[in-house]
């Protein structure tokens, strides 16, 4: 069994992130800013949510590791690698996120993708990490009960929300611990056949998407139709979700339909 509470062991995480940088570019990368971390959170939720629709199914499992001993990066790496690989021979098909924690350990949300029960999932996971007796740690297993939230969650993406009935800017700000920058350790990966296609051909589709959105909403007649159906049926749906709903679907015959009403007075 090793010493893992060595006090040469530096703190995985950064105490005071700065928020931006001047930069002529968009800030990229998860530990140099968070304005930078905003962006490839945003990025991968964006491609997480594209990859499901894609899947035609929801994610089946979300999972939290957490490893209950300190580590140095290069002892984290080379423990998570091998449970890795045992996963996947174990037959799980998953994202994985690593986070640093206050008390210097690091965790993992798993997305998991491919169907499996909770016991063949469980049993995945317990025969691919090591003995608690050597390094101790514990799991939590569930089903996932927002497909929507919790890809926001473990990704720690900047989220406004309701909570208590007060208006919060930034949900996860409390809870986001950016590593130090150069450590050698992987923020994000995969197990298995995770995507159904390569990344950037998905991140090329979402930003067509995206542009195709902007368009039809420059259309006033579509805007006036998201508000008619908002005020008929729309007080649990947010304005701006039916405009999206409606830009994204522009071009069916459905919809153009429902302009034609609009604009003849039928609507």
């Amino acid at each position: 069994m090793h010493d893992h509470s060595s006090s040469s062991v530096h703190i995985l995480y950064q105490t005071e992130p700065s928020y931006c940088e001047k930069s002529a570019h968009k800030l990229k990368g998860w530990t140099e800013t968070l304005l930078g971390y905003f962006n490839e959170a945003e990025k991968l939720v964006q491609l997480l949510l594209r990859n499901r629709a894609l899947m035609n199914r929801p994610y089946t499992w979300e999972v939290s590791i957490n490893v209950e001993a300190v580590l140095s990066p290069a002892e984290i790496t080379a423990l998570w690698k091998k449970v890795c690989r045992k996963m996947e021979a174990n037959g799980i098909v998953a994202l994985w996120v690593r986070e640093p924690s206050r008390s210097n350990h690091c965790n993992y949300h798993l997305l998991v993708k491919n169907e499996l029960t909770k016991k063949e999932l469980e049993d995945a996971i317990e025969s691919a990490m090591p003995d608690r007796g050597d390094i101790p740690w514990h799991k939590q297993v569930q089903p996932i009960k927002s497909q929507f939230q919790y890809v926001r969650y473990i990704t720690k993406a900047k989220t406004k929300a309701f909570i208590k009935g007060k208006f919060i800017l930034d949900r996860y700000a409390d809870k986001r611990l950016l590593f130090q920058a150069n450590l050698g350790l992987r923020k994000v990966g995969t197990i298995g056949k995770f995507w159904e296609k390569p990344k950037k051909q998905m991140w090329d589709e979402i930003r067509s998407i995206e542009k195709r959105i902007g368009d039809a909403l420059e259309n006033p007649d579509l805007r006036r139709l998201a508000r008619h159906i908002h005020d008929l049926f729309g007080q649990d749906l947010p304005l701006k979700k039916i405009e999206r709903s409606f830009a994204e679907r522009a071009g069916d015959q459905d919809v153009q339909e429902m302009l034609r009403n609009l604009r003849d007075g039928g609507a």
